[in-house]
């Protein structure tokens, strides 16, 4: 059994004792309001970046550079087009202090409440994700379902809300 559950749309069920960060998500939506206040001021393209959150409406820009890790990982040049971006690496330097350590996935199919994989008594290492969704919002939360859910439910999340990881 997972720590929560989400039994329908708008509805979490608590199992274990947890702590959520919706931070990023905030951000997310912050710039998604930014987004709605130049489309209301009748801009006709623009691009919101708050530092790891991106979004992009109308004609502007053609293109954006994403670095994949922040220890010198390729650097991928993708198109947006009215859409959002948001990377996210638990392993960056600069990240948040309270971040660190609070992002793990184990390898093992047995596995705590805690996420301490029993066999080898340590926390596995997680790369970082990187997820195009119509909303910053979306992007943000839907970067964690990529570091934290099996990659098949990961998938069928992405689809649900019509998001892409790269």
């Amino acid at each position: 059994m997972s720590d929560l559950s989400l039994p329908c749309p708008g509805e979490v069920v608590k199992h274990r004792e947890v702590r959520l960060d919706v931070g990023g998500v905030a951000k997310g939506f912050a710039v998604d309001c930014a987004i709605d206040a130049l489309r209301t001021a009748h801009c006709s393209g623009g691009l919101v970046n708050a530092g790891g959150d991106l979004r992009v409406f109308g004609t502007y820009p053609p293109a954006v550079l994403i670095r994949a890790h922040e220890g010198g990982g390729a650097v991928r040049n993708i198109a947006l087009r009215n859409a959002a971006c948001a990377v996210s690496d638990p392993s960056a330097s600069a990240g948040p202090a309270e971040h660190r350590g609070y992002y793990r996935r184990v390898h093992s199919s047995q596995t705590t409440a805690s996420g301490m994989d029993p066999l080898s008594h340590s926390n596995a290492r997680m790369a970082g994700a990187t997820v195009i969704a119509p909303t910053a919002m979306a992007a943000d939360a839907l970067t964690k379902c990529v570091m934290l859910c099996p990659p098949a439910q990961a998938k069928s999340i992405l689809r649900e809300f019509g998001a892409r990881a790269i």
